[in-house]
């Protein structure tokens, strides 16, 4: 995979125009902040015969990591918890594409999992390489490098206005190496736990530069269905784009609550890819009601 520089377009919805750095065109199979964060594999390959992770059964680091795993012939164990029936039966989204690309895949019982994340990141196997879940590291500084330069030189030949851009958060990591790198402000939202989590893992990581962190004004846990984010989902997409349902659509719906903060300013939204997650999240939404 070879990072190309992805267009900026522009996007009119809630009431405003919105510049959107399409990252989601990157790849037809990693693209987003995971094609950034797993750059430096991509480009130089694991060096590795396995390549263990952990994580969500729907995450879209999983489904990338298989796909690059696949690609250079390495195997690929990944660790989560243990998975409702429904899904263990009969795969969907993320998984079913993880799995038919050779992932192994070991379910952990939920009192089982956190001691056994932690013998995973402390081990020394040989041949073997553990990524965090998310992408989570140091390595990811190359990726994010080369688009906060992008967005560098478009935000200097687009004469932009006192800009800001703005990216959704996991674990932080796209978001705090951005900034480090970043000519102007970057914005972001926590989509899986809080403000106080993210600038954990921004001293972790080794952030200098932090990211200014925006939240929703309603508490909603991660991947939850919400009826708020499904609004926010349907209204871009009524706009003319797709975001990912959990992630973009929370940072959305910060951005729309706290508008006046972008009042006269150039924004660039980073979109963050993984799609092909919202199959499985809409299958939620339907089973309660909510779409």
């Amino acid at each position: 995979m070879k990072l190309t520089n992805s267009p900026v377009t522009e996007l009119e919805v809630f009431g405003a125009k919105w510049l959107i750095k399409r990252d989601e065109l990157l790849d037809t199979e990693i693209n987003g902040n995971k094609a950034r964060k797993l750059y430096t594999f991509a480009a130089n390959d694991f060096g590795v015969g396995t390549l263990i992770s952990y994580g969500g059964a729907q995450s879209n680091a999983m489904y990338a990591l298989s796909v690059l795993t696949k690609s250079q012939g390495i195997e690929f164990v990944y660790y989560t918890k243990k998975l409702p029936s429904l899904l263990a039966d009969s795969p969907t989204g993320n998984l079913k594409a993880a799995l038919a690309n050779g992932m192994r895949l070991l379910q952990l019982e939920h009192g089982d999992y956190n001691a056994k994340i932690d013998e995973l990141l402390t081990s020394k196997e040989p041949d073997t390489l553990v990524i965090r879940q998310g992408g989570a590291d140091e390595y990811a500084r190359e990726g994010l490098k080369v688009l906060a330069d992008e967005l560098n030189e478009f935000a200097k030949a687009a004469n932009l206005k006192n800009p800001i851009a703005i990216t959704s958060s996991g674990t932080g990591t796209t978001a705090g190496y951005l900034s480090d790198y970043l000519d102007f402000e970057c914005l972001t939202t926590p989509c899986v736990s809080n403000a106080e989590f993210l600038k954990g893992e921004f001293e972790r990581l080794g952030v200098t530069k932090k990211p200014t962190i925006l939240e929703t004004k309603d508490k909603i846990a991660f991947a939850a269905p919400h009826p708020k984010l499904l609004a926010t989902y349907k209204e871009l997409l009524a706009a003319g784009l797709e975001f990912d349902l959990i992630y973009d659509a929370k940072c959305w719906l910060a951005i729309v609550e706290n508008l006046e903060y972008f009042d006269g300013r150039d924004v660039i939204f980073v979109h963050s890819g993984g799609v092909l997650g919202n199959e499985t999240q809409l299958e939620r939404y339907r089973y309660k009601g909510l779409f």
